[in-house]
């Protein structure tokens, strides 16, 4: 398991959300194709996944998850 400190996770942090801003911008263009579409949509995601690390290193620990 990757440890950051929280400096250098605040880094990491930065760096995707500035990078999740500019792939969103590319996917709302006029005129892409399917594929580039597809493609910036994977980008998203996984940029997204790197945004929840913390959230799902987290899980289970600590107070059990609220019921709805």
């Amino acid at each position: 398991m990757l440890k950051l400190a929280p400096e250098e996770w605040f880094k990491v942090a930065n760096w995707a959300t500035e990078e999740l801003d500019k792939v969103r911008k590319k996917n709302d263009a006029i005129g892409l194709t399917a594929d580039e579409t597809a493609a910036y949509r994977g980008e998203i995601r996984l940029l997204k996944r790197i945004l929840d690390l913390p959230k799902s290193a987290t899980l289970g620990v600590g107070a059990p998850p609220m019921s709805e």
